[in-house]
């Protein structure tokens, strides 16, 4: 029984040094033309799933690691790769990316029109 218990205990020992490395990484992001918060930006830590989306002040706070890199990606702005450091507050400014804007679809789906029936009394 002991056998099963120091392995247990190294595997948490571990995992919560592992975890204490991540720290919490805050920071805006805004337009590089007008300086406007971007709404709902996608941040992911690269090669894991963790993210999250910035707020309506264009705010955001992730857990990541130093080395870690953090995608900042956006509808009609270019995909931004941050590798960190040892900051704690980042400022992004998005790129607008117009040739992805010529992309996108709109499509109607699942619409039905009813055609009018002409009824002579």
């Amino acid at each position: 029984m002991l056998k099963l218990t120091k392995p247990a205990l190294v595997l948490i020992i571990l995992l919560c040094s592992l975890a204490a490395k991540a720290q919490q990484i805050t920071g805006t992001v805004t337009s590089s033309k007008d300086g406007t918060p971007l709404i709902a930006v996608n941040i992911t830590v690269k090669e894991s799933l963790t993210g999250t989306v910035s707020d309506t002040d264009g705010t955001f706070q992730i857990a990541a690691s130093p080395g870690n890199t953090l995608v900042f990606s956006y509808i009609g702005f270019k995909t931004l790769e941050i590798k960190l450091g040892n900051e704690n507050n980042l400022n992004i400014a998005l790129e607008e990316d117009a040739q992805s804007l010529d992309e996108i679809v709109v499509t109607a789906l699942g619409i039905e029109k009813e055609s009018k029936k002409l009824v002579i009394p």
